[in-house]
């Protein structure tokens, strides 16, 4: 469900439904952070992507290549290569 609100660019709704989801006791896993992230990315959100790349290492779920690639491109596109490096290394 989250994936389609990515998909339409809906970033409201997908935050939207991704805290009620919570609030319901939903623990988010790497599908569900890669979602929200790339959504993030794709809304030219940047720092609202590495912040919740950040709760997601906190809490211990383990980012996904798939991930990294995501924020690589993102920071790469903004010209924020050393952030950038820091996702690829």
């Amino acid at each position: 469900m989250l994936e389609s609100w990515g998909q339409e660019k809906n970033l409201s709704r997908l935050i939207e439904v991704y805290n009620e989801m919570k609030d319901e006791g939903f623990e988010p896993d790497v599908v569900t952070y890669g979602v929200l992230i790339n959504a993030r990315c794709k809304g030219r959100r940047y720092d609202d992507a590495i912040e919740l790349f950040l709760e997601m290492e906190a809490r211990n779920c383990k980012p996904s290549p798939h991930i990294h690639c995501i924020l690589i491109n993102g920071m790469g596109a903004e010209k924020r290569l050393s952030e950038a490096l820091e996702f690829f290394e």
